[in-house]
């Protein structure tokens, strides 16, 4: 299994918006594609913050995914648009992350 920890830096005072989005369209969205979404969360101590997290089977799986969802025309025309002037994506973190011998698989 692979995990991936995404964190998003969202435009001053947008977080809420931002996560409407996430909970209304992205989340359900990227679901329906055949993804696993395994938390949404927002940062206690930065405001702006979001984080989520997904899994996939191994990096055939996650290359599959992301070609399905982001390089969809509901992604590109529909989705997108709601939410590009809210990132800032020049501080965008994403880590790819293994689980260690001592972990279950969680999915």
């Amino acid at each position: 299994m692979l995990y991936e920890l995404r964190f998003y830096y969202i435009a001053a005072g947008k977080r809420d918006e931002f996560v409407r989005i996430m909970d209304e369209q992205i989340i359900p969205f990227q679901i329906q594609q055949g993804m696993n979404i395994l938390g949404s969360f927002i940062d206690h101590e930065d405001a702006d913050c979001y984080i989520w997290l997904r899994s996939y089977n191994d990096e055939n799986d996650k290359q599959k995914l992301y070609d399905k969802v982001y390089g969809s025309d509901t992604w590109q025309k529909q989705i997108r648009p709601l939410f590009a002037d809210l990132l800032i994506r020049e501080k965008t973190a994403v880590h790819m992350l293994s689980p260690t011998k001592a972990m279950p698989n969680i999915v």
